[in-house]
């Protein structure tokens, strides 16, 4: 008989070098195994056959039993003739069984890329769908921005209103001062005019000097004159100042609904901005469960990269033959080695992302806090509109007791006005001495130091208010740099933000 080799490979395992075929192998209950486990068994199998293989090639190549082999079938033909029947129908058998394995393999191969591939067409659409929610959301960040540049204009317009109302506050005070400066002054004339009735009730009996009558009449008529201008001049003064009370009656009027607009505006700006900080949580969620997503999908796209490399390296291997399987072993665990990294990388990546999530957390702590500040300036701020709408009730009332001063300077006046000419009709019967007259001038010179001393109070108490309006533009001073510093802040967190997106 000639000798028949197998296609079967046979493995020789332990010292007692008995041979271990395929059959061996599938023989046993594995479906249930997966196939890098299967794969893992064979390789270590592999390595104890190849060395059982080389202990064979030495024997064959030392003792030369091959030839006796044959030797001895030329010289008993029928000796284990039976025996040689049997070894080719099991090396058939268990050909038949390895081929049918490697199929059911090929097949489960297949339908693992088909189903890879199904995956990853998945999660490219899922990719998509992700990068347009990023787009949306930036889009809504760019609007919210707006809206907070909005707000600030509004602010700033607002603090010019209430520069304009603290300037008219101002001129109101002078002009208060003026009035005061006013009733003083016809107050004094009322006295002076007392005098002169008085004087001109003691000088009835005085008629015999004609002489110093003319003298005196002649005086007389000068500082009736010059009382006239003085009139003259205050009339002009009170009309000046009744056309000045109009105007700033018409400004408080339009700075009252200024201030009414900016209310109305500062309460819809506020509920967007509440809008805005809740979208704003909203949006940074959807970023981390993005961000999540796009890790996952990274993480699972090399996966199935490395599963169709895997598979189909497994393909053209299982598909060559069985001498190659070596070589495919080899190949198989040094990828083995590149998944190992690979998912130590992944481990170091989660970690990345539990750092990033709890930075965001931090950032988000912080804004919560600076919502607050927020919240408290706005307080602050309602609480001065208030306080100027109680300050223009109070200026509404003052201008109503100014306005009813103004109708009692004006029936003085007329009253004034009726005396003079009552004055001037007893003039011609009256005689007044010339030294009662100087005294009388005496007091008016005292008067009029009088006078100089309330004006240096009146100038001292101008300083005093111009301290108080430097103190306030520090305030305000102060208070815009508090802005400035809270919107330098602001634009780090949105390039902060920007960077993290």
């Amino acid at each position: 008989m000639d000798f028949e080799a197998s296609h079967n490979p046979q493995f020789y395992v332990g010292d007692g070098r008995e041979p271990v075929s395929c059959e061996n192998f599938k023989s046993q209950d594995y479906d249930h195994v997966p196939l890098l486990p299967r794969f893992s068994w064979v390789s270590s199998l592999e390595k104890c056959s190849s060395s059982a293989v080389k202990k064979r090639d030495f024997e064959f190549d030392n003792n030369n039993s091959l030839h006796i082999s044959v030797k001895k079938s030329k010289m008993l033909p029928y000796h284990d003739h039976h025996n040689d029947g049997d070894d080719a129908t099991l090396s058939k058998k268990l050909t038949d069984k390895s081929f049918s394995s490697l199929k059911k393999d090929l097949t489960l191969l297949e339908k693992l890329f088909e189903e890879c591939k199904r995956k990853q067409k998945v999660e490219e659409k899922r990719l998509q769908s992700i990068k347009t929610d990023i787009e949306d959301c930036c889009k809504e960040l760019q609007n919210k921005k707006k809206q907070v540049s909005c707000v600030r204009r509004i602010d700033e317009v607002r603090d010019k209103v209430q520069e304009e109302i603290d300037d008219c506050i101002k001129q109101f005070v002078v002009k208060e001062g003026q009035l005061y400066l006013m009733e003083n002054l016809i107050g004094e004339r009322k006295l002076e005019l007392k005098a002169k009735e008085i004087e001109l009730n003691q000088v009835k009996g005085n008629i015999s000097k004609e002489i110093e009558l003319r003298q005196v009449i002649v005086n007389i008529d000068k500082d009736r004159e010059r009382k006239e201008e003085e009139l003259k001049a205050l009339s002009q003064k009170n009309a000046e100042f009744t056309f000045k009370c109009k105007a700033k009656e018409i400004e408080l009027d339009a700075l009252n609904k200024l201030i009414g607009k900016q209310a109305e505006k500062l309460e819809s700006e506020k509920n967007k901005l509440l809008k805005v900080t809740s979208e704003k949580k909203r949006l940074e969620g959807q970023v981390k469960e993005l961000e999540s997503k796009e890790k996952q999908c990274e993480g699972r796209l090399e996966d199935l990269e490395s599963k169709e490399k895997r598979f189909e390296v497994r393909v053209k291997e299982l598909m060559s033959r069985e001498k190659q399987l070596e070589g495919y072993m080899r190949e198989f665990e040094s990828k083995m080695e590149e998944l190992e990294g690979r998912s130590k990388d992944l481990e170091s990546k989660e970690k990345l992302v539990e750092r990033r999530e709890m930075e965001l957390k931090s950032k988000k702590m912080q804004l919560e806090g600076r919502k607050k500040e927020f919240e408290s300036k706005e307080e602050k701020v309602e609480g001065q509109i208030k306080e100027l709408e109680f300050k223009k009730e109070h200026f509404e009332s003052q201008l109503k007791v100014l306005q009813s001063i103004e109708n009692q300077l004006v029936g003085q006046v007329k009253e004034f006005e009726t005396k003079e000419k009552e004055f001037e009709s007893q003039m011609k019967e009256l005689e007044l001495k010339q030294k009662h007259y100087e005294s009388r001038m005496e007091d008016l010179d005292s008067n009029e130091k009088q006078l100089e001393s309330r004006l240096k109070e009146h100038e001292s108490k101008e300083r005093e208010f111009e301290g108080q309006a430097n103190d306030m533009e520090y305030k305000r001073n102060d208070f815009g740099r508090q802005v400035r510093e809270f919107e330098t802040k602001e634009s780090q967190l949105v390039g902060r933000v920007n960077e993290f997106e």
